[in-house]
């Protein structure tokens, strides 16, 4: 099991879209994000306070998905175990070169989102995907559905005291890989708010919220960018201090019941994920 603290925090997502231009301008306009960089096929975002020099890649593609995520470790040593790991796990991978960008001031347009918060994937095998996160990157699950037979249909996950920022949830309609989406900080439930008019505003459809989950308690609305990724906007959530407390584990019938308040979410957030199950997935990205 690998020690806690060796990952620092989230670092950046690579978005791949079929629509660039539009997809650029939902960051750019609507969420407020800003462009630190670009290259001939590729921009890189942040939001105005992001930790790194950028948090969001985008790239153009043939259909829609993750191209890649990418963790910050703590430091070269805990980079070099990690790797190690890996390694020995049986991983392919190889060294990339730095990619662009550089810090950037508050932006004052759309949405003003903060930062990245989470990536949300989907996996045919939600339980291995988060012990592998476990046991050779030492991050912390925080919450958990289990079923009676003891495969899991979601599972939170985080390097920090923040709730969650590697999330998996079951693939119901059978694929594995895929993206269901990626979650931007705003500072207030009331910029949550402010988002959904802007949203309706610029007619872009609203797919869920506002409303709060029963994990984590974050604050959210969701919709969809141009290229088909869905896009979250959130704020609040808890922080988790005690060091040596157990995950929550949820059933099934316990989180269906959904103990929380708002509006149910509707049957395309079970099902709905990047690519689309009929397209092949995404290529890996050729830069970190």
């Amino acid at each position: 099991m690998a020690p806690r603290g060796e990952v620092a925090h989230l670092g950046h997502a690579e978005l791949l879209t079929p629509v660039p231009e539009l997809t650029l301008a939902y960051f750019t306009e609507l969420l407020g994000m800003t462009v630190v960089a670009e290259t001939r096929d590729a921009w890189f975002l942040r939001g105005h306070g992001d930790y790194e020099r950028y948090s969001l890649k985008l790239a153009a593609a043939e259909r829609p998905g993750l191209g890649h995520m990418a963790l910050r470790m703590s430091g070269p040593a805990a980079l070099e175990r990690r790797v190690s790991w890996l390694k020995s796990a049986g991983a392919d991978g190889s060294w990339c070169d730095p990619e662009e960008g550089k810090g950037q001031r508050y932006a004052g347009r759309g949405a003003n989102v903060r930062r990245l918060e989470h990536v949300n994937l989907m996996a045919a095998d939600v339980r291995a995907c988060r012990e592998f996160w476990e046991t050779g990157f030492g991050l912390r699950t925080y919450e958990i559905i289990r079923r009676p037979d003891s495969s899991e249909d979601g599972a939170w996950l985080s390097s920090t005291i923040q709730g969650h920022e590697v999330i998996y949830v079951r693939d119901y309609p059978g694929g594995r890989g895929r993206l269901h989406h990626v979650a931007f900080w705003v500072d207030s439930r009331e910029e949550v708010l402010r988002t959904a008019d802007i949203m309706s505003d610029a007619f872009v459809p609203i797919e869920a919220g506002p409303s709060r989950h029963i994990p984590i308690q974050g604050f959210y609305l969701y919709t969809r960018e141009p290229g088909g990724n869905r896009i979250e906007v959130c704020s609040g959530g808890y922080l988790w201090f005690d060091p040596d407390d157990s995950p929550v584990v949820w059933t099934a019938e316990e989180y269906a019941a959904k103990p929380g308040w708002g509006a149910r979410l509707p049957e395309t957030f079970r099902t709905y994920g990047t690519p689309p199950l009929d397209a092949p997935p995404p290529s890996p990205s050729s830069g970190g």
